[in-house]
């Protein structure tokens, strides 16, 4: 900064420039230690958000979880009903075969029973043309007196068979009939057993369906919470970045980044499962490295700096390193190195291009070994497949 010499011309132009610079001094220098206090007590509240979000969630699993279990009983309810359904609906049919069983042997017996009167009405035909001789016919047909009774005995005696016949018939379909009644009645009390069965089971349904609206909107509920979560995550993410960035402005400001490309920090895997861009919605801050196999593997410093952060992201990172990499040309280069099973640096240590930090893992926000990548150029993520 280049200094103006103030002539003594007035005393007014004296003042007016000592209040410019007093005003310069007030405005730069408070201003930057409020920056960092304020960052600070902004990530307090993220924190407490990320509590709260956390607190949501958990008790929207219980809700969902204690919801699945209820859907499972009413589908179990269902299901047994649907037996119970399908076993009154075979009642009926064979019920619906023993009636149609029924009518038939009835009317086989009417079919018997209308023989018998036909024959017994045939020979009362042929006795009444035969009129009053009839009994002379029959003795004057006979040998002797004795073949006389043995014909009369004969004639009394179809006589009672056939009415004997008639009678038995008479009793068979009586019982029969009375058969019937009775599997009609049980046809009828399964009947209104199966519309009962009905009525439970629409409701029982209803009953299913309002629970699984429910369940949705506990799920809609769950899923909001952890977009809160997320993004009080994100946001206490983008904090500490900045405070790690203003941090780096003093003791580590005498780090230079010596240029050139950056070493490959998992020296044992060179694949992506995930690149660098928009991905589920969100932007992807880094790459993921992984493979078969990865698992536990180093991770190695992509430059020589001094290490920002080795701790613990429950939200995300899990496990993981910053290293400031210093300046050049006016940028500042960072790298992050998330998801470890284990880091063995620490804040504040100096490390060395090519140095191992770490191993792969898969902690925080993980579905799987890998080992997630960033590069920050000024505080701002970038692709890092362009240093490489």
């Amino acid at each position: 900064m280049s200094f103006v010499h103030i002539k003594k011309r007035s005393l007014l132009a004296w003042f007016l420039a000592g209040a410019v610079l007093i005003s310069s001094m007030l405005l730069l220098q408070p201003a930057q230690a409020k920056s960092s206090s304020q960052i600070k007590n902004e990530i307090s509240v993220q924190n407490q958000k990320i509590q709260e979000a956390q607190k949501k969630v958990k008790q929207l699993k219980k809700s969902a979880a204690d919801q699945q279990e209820l859907l499972d009983a009413l589908s179990d309810e269902i299901e047994e009903m649907q037996k119970r359904v399908d076993l009154t609906n075979q009642r009926l049919e064979e019920l619906d075969a023993q009636i149609q069983e029924k009518k038939e042997e009835i009317e086989q017996k009417n079919l018997e029973l209308e023989a018998i009167k036909d024959k017994f009405k045939a020979r009362l035909r042929a006795m009444y043309i035969s009129g009053a001789n009839a009994d002379l016919l029959m003795l004057l047909g006979a040998e002797d007196v004795a073949d006389y009774l043995s014909r009369q005995e004969l004639m009394e005696n179809i006589s009672r068979q056939d009415k004997e016949m008639v009678n038995q018939i008479t009793a068979t379909i009586t019982s029969i009939e009375k058969s019937k009644n009775e599997i009609e009645v049980k046809q009828e009390e399964t009947e209104s057993e199966k519309k009962q069965l009905a009525s439970d089971q629409a409701a029982l349904k209803a009953k299913y369906q309002e629970a699984q609206s429910l369940m949705a909107s506990i799920d809609q509920s769950k899923s909001e919470a952890e977009e809160d979560y997320e993004d009080a995550q994100a946001a206490k993410d983008a904090l500490e970045a900045e405070l790690n960035r203003l941090s780096t402005s003093g003791s580590h400001a005498n780090v230079v980044y010596s240029g050139g490309d950056f070493q490959w920090p998992v020296p044992s895997c060179y694949s992506l499962s995930s690149p660098f861009g928009w991905r589920w919605g969100r932007q992807h801050k880094g790459v993921d490295i992984s493979n078969g196999g990865i698992y536990g593997k180093p991770i190695v410093a992509a430059a020589d700096g001094v290490v920002l952060v080795a701790g613990y992201n429950a939200g995300g990172y899990g496990n993981y390193v910053s290293i400031n990499h210093g300046t050049k040309d006016g940028n500042q280069y960072v790298t992050l190195y998330g998801h470890m099973s284990r880091y063995i640096v620490s804040s504040g240590q100096k490390v060395s291009r090519g140095q191992t930090i770490g191993y792969v893992g898969s902690t925080g926000r993980s579905t799987g070994p890998h080992c997630h990548f960033e590069i920050k150029v000024n505080g701002t993520a970038v692709n890092p497949m362009q240093f490489f």
